[in-house]
């Protein structure tokens, strides 16, 4: 089980908007969404820029252009817009 931490949940709406994205194969909605890019914004003010895939796998301090999820946004729509969450199996 994936537990959400901290402030970032989603609503019934942006769940909504989400699952209609993911049913209709249109991802680049959600990720061009005012609320997708506020958070995209905040992660990258967190990791202070820099690409946190090359500073992790290959030691190297790169600026960041792209925000991850942890878990992919098909198999997990609840964690979406959740910054922190923890696997609790």
């Amino acid at each position: 089980m994936i537990t959400c931490l901290g402030v970032n949940r989603v609503t019934d709406a942006e769940r909504a908007f989400i699952d209609k994205c993911i049913a209709t194969n249109d991802t680049h909605a959600f990720y061009t969404s005012k609320r997708w890019e506020a958070l995209r914004q905040q992660v990258l003010r967190i990791d202070h820029g820099e690409c946190q895939r090359c500073k992790n796998m290959y030691h190297r301090h790169r600026p960041a252009t792209v925000v991850h999820h942890r878990q992919h946004l098909r198999e997990h729509p609840e964690l979406a817009l959740s910054i922190w969450y923890t696997d609790a199996t």
